[in-house]
């Protein structure tokens, strides 16, 4: 039987959680024996996660796990790294060297030149052909467009440019993130004072257009992300302009794109027939008010919703659509499903 040594880094976190739980789901039955090593900062020394039904795995450290291995070069088949982007640039010279595969959920190496960025796992699109060592998965945004710009472009509707207004829930910057929101959300209602900490300003009954690094350009560092993901997936011919809005939902990333063909005329009809055979994508085509799927609707799915298709009043050539993902699970499931791809 066929032995795989795997380690999730950050599994105390809300994105390691989710890997778990999707990984534990996914080898069960497996005619394959998998080892998995659950790994976070010394803060949760002690703590055990759950993997499965009925097991529990102990955290291990991550300057033990490192120095338990210092001398073991690719020790680890698989190495998952969930981090924060900036707690995963201080180890990650050191995690690629204990792994055969390092495959990167934190954003820290997405854009580096050695770094295989996956969105879509097909023979004929980014497959691996098994020689490539890190990997990165790109934001779930990032995941939407791109594989919506597929899709267009291998049915002759080539984009000319778009312009995408993604709403981020709070999953998206992790664990504190969405505690702050919780808590927030509970401390209104009762008249208590707010504590801000992870977010710059409320995020409880409020959005917040600016949420981390702005650079000097007036783009936030995850738009710039966005950008720079999307020309590395293959579609530096669509400019594309972002913005990311922080809203004060718990789970499922939101996206209003309006996407400016090279034809003069396009109809809406024409894309979604197209669009209707395509797997990776759900399509919601109705004429009444369940038309447009919410975050809620997302939640679970780990496909790309897409609704609201419809000709852009100002433009002959322009289609607008919104998007919707569950952006914990598609991108686990998309790591986890790279990983078996490498098997």
């Amino acid at each position: 039987m066929s032995h795989f040594k795997i380690a999730i880094i950050g599994a105390t976190g809300v994105l390691g959680h989710q890997l778990l739980s999707n990984l534990a789901h996914d080898i069960e039955g497996s005619s394959k024996n998998f080892e998995v090593t659950a790994v976070a900062s010394k803060k949760s020394i002690g703590r055990e996660v759950s993997f499965g039904e009925d097991q529990v795995l102990k955290i291990k450290s991550i300057e033990a796990f490192i120095a338990d291995h210092k001398d073991d070069s690719e020790a680890y088949d698989f190495i998952f790294n969930t981090m924060p982007k900036t707690a995963a640039e201080k180890w990650s010279k050191d995690l690629i060297t204990l792994s055969k595969h390092y495959i990167d959920l934190s954003y820290a190496s997405n854009l580096l030149a050695e770094t295989k960025l996956i969105s879509i796992l097909r023979k004929d699109k980014q497959g691996t052909d098994g020689k490539d060592k890190i990997f990165a998965i790109p934001s779930a945004a990032s995941i939407a467009v791109a594989q919506l710009f597929d899709v267009l472009k291998e049915n002759d509707f080539s984009p000319n440019r778009a312009i995408a207004t993604c709403h981020y829930a709070a999953s998206e910057n992790g664990k504190a993130a969405m505690d702050e929101l919780y808590d927030q959300a509970k401390k209104t209602f009762v008249h208590q004072n707010l504590k801000i900490q992870h977010y710059d300003k409320q995020i409880a009954f409020n959005m917040l257009p600016v949420h981390g690094l702005l650079q000097s350009d007036g783009q936030l560092q995850s738009e710039w992300l966005m950008r720079g993901e999307l020309q590395k997936l293959g579609h530096k011919d669509v400019p594309l302009s972002s913005r990311v809005i922080n809203v004060p939902v718990f789970i499922g990333t939101t996206i209003s794109l309006y996407v400016e063909f090279d034809r003069e005329e396009i109809l809406s009809d024409d894309v979604k027939k197209k669009m209707s055979l395509e797997n990776n994508l759900i399509l919601v085509d109705r004429q009444d008010r369940d038309n447009a799927f919410t975050s809620i609707d997302c939640a679970g799915q780990d496909q790309i919703l897409v609704s609201r298709v419809s000709e852009d009043w100002s433009s002959e050539n322009a289609i607008n659509f919104w998007l919707g993902v569950d952006n914990l699970n598609l991108r686990t499931m998309l790591a986890i499903k790279l990983m078996f791809s490498l098997i």
